[in-house]
């Protein structure tokens, strides 16, 4: 049995064409090729087209590391039909003759011990709409095998680390299983707390890697001040660079973003943050489940810093939607949706308000 979220059991793919266009690249490496093969070789247009396909990759820097990636022409990936739109590989030969990361996307389709599990990655907008969506804990259910056709992408390594290049933190698979579950029994109370959804941020921010023993644990009053003061500019000049790629809203978006910029750049005391997420809360302990599914499983990255970031995120986007929500006119769970979105776009938030560089998305990674 394939493990996928309920919220996202009936996900499908409604040509948002994040995945096809910048900042997003396509992974496409010789294993691909020898996979995509056979099946483009079952008919003559595939046979011509197979040559195209292995010419036109580059190898770029992506947040995954080193890959070979689909070349690109004025952002978007060479195979991408915007008439129709479409994929010229997928419409040619179909599923079977994509790349892994193309097939797969959004979905991260990870092997853990004798299971597998799926989650997804939010920078797809379908797939951030059904989380807001559905707002409530999380739970899973069980797809067979033989109804999802999505082959695994990644397996969970047996040693997880908590920071980056600390061996000594190194934990085991079964102790960041144990960890993501003490997490979302703190969300799952009194998700329509604005308050809890702040504090529980602020403890997620800095106590990732040992959560309080239950939802009791954490004074809904109590916020890290240090964490306030460390949300800057850097979040509205990030979900910036995101929402200008998101289709039509982007340029709504783009319309208005110094305004939101400056307003977002603002001072901001927990209790003006607890107001900004009133309406929210429900959503963001959403999101913030699926951030806790990610880390170290479906994600490679070192699991502290990912839930730190994880936080900043939640956080991020309150800020964000709230300055947003009254210049344009879309409705809130929409605007948070695109912000959930946006955030998966672009690098994880650092507590320096300095810019990171710009780099480019590998699919095949964790958002």
């Amino acid at each position: 049995m394939i493990r996928i979220p309920t919220s996202h059991v009936a996900y499908a793919c409604e040509r948002s064409l994040v995945c096809c266009q910048a900042p997003t690249r396509a992974p496409c490496h010789d294993d691909d090729l020898a996979a995509m093969r056979p099946v483009l070789e079952r008919t003559e247009a595939g046979r011509a087209l197979f040559p195209i396909i292995a010419a036109r990759r580059e190898a770029v820097p992506t947040t995954a590391g080193d890959s070979v990636v689909f070349e690109q022409v004025d952002g978007r990936c060479v195979h991408l039909d915007l008439e129709t739109p479409s994929c010229h590989i997928h419409a040619q030969s179909g599923l079977d003759a994509l790349s892994l990361a193309c097939r797969n996307f959004p979905r991260l389709v990870t092997r853990v011990g004798d299971a597998v599990e799926v989650a997804f990655n939010l920078s797809c907008p379908t797939a951030a709409r059904l989380l807001v969506e559905s707002a409530g804990p999380i739970t899973f259910s069980d797809v067979l095998p033989a109804s999802f056709p999505f082959p695994v992408s990644r397996v969970a390594p047996a040693e997880i680390a908590v920071l980056p290049g600390d061996a000594e933190s190194h934990i085991d698979r079964d102790g960041v299983l144990a960890l993501r579950a003490a997490w979302w029994r703190i969300f799952a109370t009194e998700r329509d707390d604005p308050a809890r959804l702040v504090s529980r941020a602020s403890y997620l921010h800095f106590s990732s890697d040992e959560p309080p023993d239950g939802p009791d644990d954490i004074d809904p009053r109590v916020v890290h001040e240090t964490f306030l003061e460390g949300l800057t500019g850097l979040e509205a000049h990030l979900f910036a660079r995101g929402f200008e790629r998101i289709p039509d809203r982007g340029q709504l978006y783009l319309s208005q973003r110094w305004p939101v910029t400056r307003e977002v750049m603002e001072p901001i005391t927990s209790k003006e943050l607890r107001l900004a997420a009133s309406v929210m809360a429900p959503a963001l302990h959403a999101f913030l489940d699926h951030q806790v599914l990610l880390a170290g499983i479906h994600d490679g990255r070192a699991v502290g810093p990912f839930l730190r970031n994880a936080a900043r995120r939640a956080i991020g986007i309150v800020r964000h939607v709230d300055a947003l929500c009254h210049r344009v006119p879309i409705s809130r769970s929409q605007l948070l949706a695109d912000a959930v979105s946006a955030s998966m776009l672009v690098e994880p938030l650092a507590p320096s308000p300095t810019p990171m560089p710009e780099e480019t998305e590998d699919v095949s990674s964790g958002p």
